[in-house]
């Protein structure tokens, strides 16, 4: 059974909402794809942040001197040095008819404005928000974002775009290395959100993972703040496409708590305010998220992503002994998500506690923290796990639930991965297009060895063991003998001393 809601969406050039009539426009179910994404790109890419007439702002202000921990002029005088300028301390109404900023106490939140009035913020302004390990505003930057937008009476009133500032682990040429990426929109009115809200996920590489749309949002205790993700109801994921989706309730990691699939059919707007509207429509079969195991992969082990089936499928490979590959089913553009490579989650203990009749696995991968973790912990490799596929479960036809672990390897590699969370399997990595790409071309990689300092020296350690035992040679014959071989490794290992690693 499928059940159909309907939910809106603001565009940036009016934010009132059309009145019924007899001239209202019908469900577009055609190029519904393409009218979100126009849409999207828009907002993102404008430079102007417009303001809003819905309604006046209350007499009362966002913040008052008691908020604020110290007050910085910028104004330029002609006289002051800019060291002095910077460190011009002041009170807060003494701010006036000029550019600056506030650091209030909470959380070191600072405020930036073209202009301020006794202190309080008049005009075009940003304000950057705390870091906080259950905050999901931001999490896959290293960096604090921000809100931008226009304050009237110290709150933000119109129009407000959310940046996420590029990882510091970004790569040259990824999306959003150079530049803040759009990660939020919504319209506000005296500090809160008055309007449906859009949340782009971004993977640590600025590779967009899907959206989070929320159609009446559960505004927080202060003004002039974005929303948390898990205080909210009716909450629906979309994936990259704009048209497969989850709606549900989500954790702040982007995890579901519980849901429902369902396919945007069809999109319309009403009237000149640009208002649009999407017509969802959910499965009634209830969905949890999927978490892997040690043990146990997932539930429903031949149940394929709705997403990923939409533009991959697996296939004897074009590389001669290879076995299966997989193959784009359209033509995607470059930066697209394409798959995702779930498996079992193992420790680094359980990777490097060394048995001799165990066969290393050929899909074994490492992440960064699973969710849950500190913020900062789960991006920057801390407490690093590792996702693995078994023998059994690398058959396709044992296993379909994610396709990522049977891309090959080539030096024509037209693809990478990312860290991403899925809405079901968690903390995975995702498989993304590096340029455009027609249907049918096989997608291949190039693997990359990353090794563990520890673990390595473990390893080593074994292997010298062994190789004294079996050779009858002393333990210093037989690692001066395997010295050269052993050089490259150290390289990898971030120029680890061969010495070092060979010492008992």
């Amino acid at each position: 059974m499928l059940r159909s809601f309907c939910f809106l969406l603001i565009l940036p050039y009016s934010f009132t909402i059309e009145q019924e009539d007899d001239n209202k426009p019908t469900w577009n179910k055609e190029n519904v794809q393409s009218e979100l994404r126009k849409w999207l790109k828009e907002v993102q890419t404008s430079k102007i942040e417009q303001q809003s007439d819905n309604g006046l702002v209350s007499g009362k202000s966002c913040y008052d001197q008691d908020d604020v921990l110290v007050t910085f002029d910028d104004a330029d005088d002609g006289q002051k040095s800019q060291e002095n300028k910077n460190n011009d301390h002041k009170n807060m109404a003494d701010l006036d008819s000029t550019s600056g900023r506030l650091i209030f106490k909470d959380n070191n939140r600072k405020l930036q404005a073209d202009n301020f009035m006794h202190g309080l913020a008049d005009g075009l302004g940003s304000i950057t928000l705390a870091k906080s390990p259950s905050d999901f505003h931001g999490q896959l930057s290293s960096n604090a974002s921000f809100l931008r937008g226009n304050f009237r009476n110290g709150c933000l009133h119109g129009l407000v775009k959310g940046y996420e500032i590029a990882p510091q682990d970004g790569i040259t040429g990824d999306p959003g290395y150079d530049d803040p990426l759009v990660d939020f929109i919504a319209v506000y009115k005296s500090g809160y959100p008055n309007s449906p809200i859009w949340k782009t996920i971004f993977s640590p590489d600025g590779i967009v993972l899907g959206y989070f749309y929320i159609e009446a949002p559960q505004i927080s205790a202060k003004p002039n703040l974005d929303i948390e993700l898990k205080e909210q109801k009716e909450v629906i994921f979309l994936y990259p496409d704009l048209l497969n989706g989850i709606s549900g309730t989500f954790d702040n990691k982007g995890l579901l708590i519980a849901g429902h699939r369902g396919k945007v059919l069809a999109e319309k707007s009403s009237g000149p305010e640009g208002i649009k509207e999407i017509l969802f429509e959910e499965e009634e079969k209830m969905l949890k998220s999927d978490i892997a195991s040690k043990t146990q992969l997932n539930r429903e082990m031949l149940v394929r992503d709705p997403y990923e089936r939409t533009l991959v499928d697996v296939r004897k490979s074009t590389v001669k002994g290879a076995g299966q590959g997989v193959f784009l089913t359209n033509s995607v553009s470059a930066n697209t998500t394409l798959a995702y490579f779930n498996g079992f989650r193992l420790s680094k203990a359980d990777v490097f506690s060394w048995n001799p009749f165990k066969k290393t696995s050929v899909y074994l991968v490492e992440t960064s923290a699973e969710p849950g973790k500190d913020i900062n912990d789960f991006w920057r490799g801390k407490e690093a796990e590792f996702l693995d596929i078994t023998s059994e479960a690398a058959d396709w036809n044992k296993y379909q639930a994610s396709a990522g672990h049977k891309i090959n390897h080539s030096s024509k590699n037209n693809g990478a991965y990312t860290e991403c969370v899925h809405p079901i399997f968690g903390k995975i990595l995702c498989f993304y297009s590096l340029k455009d790409l027609p249907e049918g071309t096989e997608l291949f990689t190039r693997y990359e060895v990353a090794l563990d300092r520890d673990g390595m020296k473990k390893a080593l350690k074994v292997a010298l063991e062994l190789g004294h035992r079996y050779t009858g040679k002393s333990r210093k014959d037989f690692a001066d003998q395997v010295k050269p071989y052993l050089k490259m490794a150290a390289q990898m290992a971030d120029k680890m001393d061969i010495d070092t690693m060979l010492s008992f």
